[in-house]
């Protein structure tokens, strides 16, 4: 089988691209050629277009970029298919699903509503939302089956665009457990610290985790790996409230890396919390740190609780508690042996 996969959204780091990268390499285990397409990066002629365009609207300004990246991709793609003979295109957002017009079947994966994200990045101005729920909605009747990567976003396809439930498979998100293995022989660090491998946006309650630290004893640290547009904001809060020795901002880090920086934690926090709409989906993070073997506390949400059984394979607390989870990483620090026993079980599960 060949399956052109498409997305039509910017393919920066995060979720999105760590899905579609397994994706590809397990298709290819499996016998299956695929060609991926997406828009380039942004340039800065684009945005000077978009900007002229806009005449100093910035939701005209979001929806000609949004076009851009849809138009191009959608070019991108149907040369693709010219050249090659596909049996299926695979679309990863509802912006390149709407604009799929090839008689081949169309499958498209929801990773999460383009418009509720749109609104929690501070992009919800109402004109550029709409216009995203209209081709959401266009992308959803065109795929012939939908695959959501919780029940959550399942729900939310079919409450709220009215598409049939028959229509949509959960199928979760996946990690390879081969690449994220613990690391052997490893020589172990002199610091206790939980690692936080999130992106620094809203959603990802990375706040929580450095609000926990205040109930801990002082040689206990937390670890940041990531970026994004929260990261002033959680400084300023380490500083505010006097934990800023004990919490390190890595900034991004490479997928070896954070194998590296997952064996040698105590264990991950997975702080995420509802923000506009958006709850996390099962987190490639916490199915990451799983696959490690390292014991993840995660709040109690989303495709978190569905993927994890609390104090079997991973420790789940209440959405936004830090006392909570202070309590969980107390847990982990003084029931070694527990903590272990459940890293483990996470791993085979």
């Amino acid at each position: 089988m060949r399956v052109a996969i498409v997305t039509a959204i910017g393919y920066g780091p995060g979720g999105v691209r760590s899905h579609i990268e397994a994706l590809c390499s397990a298709l290819a285990q499996r016998g299956c050629e695929s060609d991926f397409t997406h828009p380039p990066e942004v340039n800065g002629f684009v945005r000077f277009c978009a900007a002229l365009r806009a005449f100093g609207s910035r939701d005209r300004g979001r929806i000609h970029l949004a076009r851009w990246r849809q138009v191009t991709a959608t070019r991108m793609l149907n040369r693709r298919l010219r050249q090659k003979h596909y049996e299926l295109v695979h679309a990863h957002d509802a912006v390149a699903a709407s604009a799929f017009s090839h008689s081949l079947p169309l499958i498209l994966t929801v990773h999460g509503p383009l418009s509720n994200e749109a609104e929690l990045l501070g992009k919800g101005s109402h004109r550029y939302v709409e216009f995203l729920k209209r081709h959401e909605m266009l992308g959803y009747r065109k795929a012939r089956a939908i695959i959501a990567v919780d029940t959550g976003q399942k729900d939310i396809v079919c409450s709220e665009y009215g598409i049939p439930p028959e229509k949509v498979y959960v199928i979760y998100n996946a990690v390879d457990t081969s690449f994220f293995a613990p690391i052997q022989n490893r020589s172990e660090t002199p610091e206790r610290f939980f690692l936080v491998p999130r992106r620094l946006v809203p959603k990802n309650g990375v706040h929580v985790a450095i609000e926990a630290l205040q109930y801990l004893e002082e040689n206990v640290q937390v670890w940041i790996a990531g970026d994004g547009p929260e990261r002033l904001r959680l400084e300023q809060l380490a500083d505010r409230l006097k934990l800023r020795p004990r919490v390190r901002f890595l900034g991004s880090v490479t997928k070896d890396h954070i194998v590296s920086l997952m064996t040698a934690a105590t264990g991950v926090i997975v702080p995420s919390i509802p923000v506009a709409g958006v709850v996390e989906a099962s987190s490639l993070a916490a199915l990451e740190a799983m696959s490690v073997g390292k014991p993840v506390l995660a709040s109690r949400i989303g495709g978190l609780a569905e993927v994890m059984e609390d104090r079997v394979t991973g420790l789940l607390f209440d959405p936004g508690d830090s006392q909570q989870l202070a309590s969980l990483m107390q847990f982990v620090l003084k029931e070694r042996e527990l903590a272990i026993t459940i890293g483990r079980q996470a791993r085979n599960h």
